[in-house]
């Protein structure tokens, strides 16, 4: 019963989670969307921040049962706002614009809806989007794995923890910032930015084993959850427009979560076989760089077929 529960839970979350969210603010806001999206996303970290602690002592004093019934009473609480609040997902199908936008774009978001049929994305471009979500995720899984390498440091638990606390405050702060970044150079830069320094900082945690260096690092490399999330999102905008992005979104968005699912695993079973977390490194930063690649060549197909 348990896992069936657990499997309505993920796919509830699916359809009101980052895919939904990404779709509604795409239609609502013309101007400063990258900030938009990243309040909402930087949102899903201060919530766990906020809430897990409240979740587990509910647990501990009380029992399961009464965390799940927390969860779900807060899951109401938080979800209700939006249902009774936003008036449609798309501001057109109440007469509205969205926020930037002019009166003289109003008649060009009409015919645009008349040809939602017709949107049409390039399919290259599309698989090179998706494989960059998938590695970019792939990264997002090594967060989880720092106490076990300050253990192998022999740094000791509580840098472990002091690491995992760092990690999270850059997974809400990056998101916000990246938000802003995009707003102002795109998201081709923001990107590129933020591969390079969470690139970095998995080099320290390669080569320089020590507390202060693996805390910084650690600090850093947590602005790896804001390339599959606002990255993803504002890449999907620039790439494919509006409309085009919702249809790579959520594929992307998918080999996200499969990737992270998968390289959570693999990155345990690599210190298996290895007896540490060498090999992982090395190979997350070659995704990375991977993923740079994707990116610039995305936009340098993308001009061409527009030129």
């Amino acid at each position: 019963m348990v896992y069936a529960a657990s499997a309505v839970k993920g796919f509830a979350a699916g359809v009101i989670g980052f895919v939904l969210i990404t779709y509604v603010l795409g239609k609502w806001f013309q101007a400063q969307l990258g900030i938009a999206t990243s309040m909402a996303m930087g949102c899903s970290g201060l919530a766990g921040a906020i809430f897990s602690p409240l979740i587990q002592g509910v647990v501990a004093g009380m029992g399961w049962r009464a965390g799940q019934l927390l969860v779900a009473a807060l899951m109401v609480v938080f979800t209700l706002p939006a249902i009774l609040l936003v008036p449609s997902c798309d501001p057109a199908d109440s007469g509205l614009l969205p926020y930037g936008a002019d009166g003289s774009q109003a008649k060009a978001v009409t015919t645009s809806k008349k040809k939602a049929d017709k949107v049409s994305v390039d399919k290259l471009v599309f698989i090179a989007v998706v494989v960059y979500s998938g590695l970019c995720a792939a990264v997002s899984a090594l967060p989880q794995h720092f106490p076990g390498m300050a253990g192998v440091a022999g740094l000791g638990a509580s840098v472990g923890a002091t690491m995992i606390s760092m990690c999270m405050i850059t997974n809400t702060a990056g998101k916000i910032l990246m938000g802003w970044l995009c707003d102002r150079i795109g998201a081709r830069a923001s990107i590129l930015a933020y591969t390079a320094l969470t690139a970095v900082a998995i080099v320290v945690l390669l080569l320089v084993p020590a507390a202060t260096p693996y805390i910084v690092a650690a600090l850093v490399s947590g602005l790896c959850y804001s390339l599959a999330t606002v990255g993803l999102t504002m890449l999907c905008n620039e790439l494919f427009g509006r409309r085009g992005s919702g249809i790579v979104y959520p594929v992307g968005a998918m080999a996200c979560s499969l990737s992270n699912a998968v390289f959570s695993s693999v990155i345990g079973f690599a210190y298996d076989l290895t007896g540490g977390y060498a090999v992982m490194l090395v190979a997350f930063v070659a995704f990375l760089v991977a993923a740079d690649m994707l990116v610039l060549w995305g936009y340098r197909r993308t001009a061409a077929t527009t030129a």
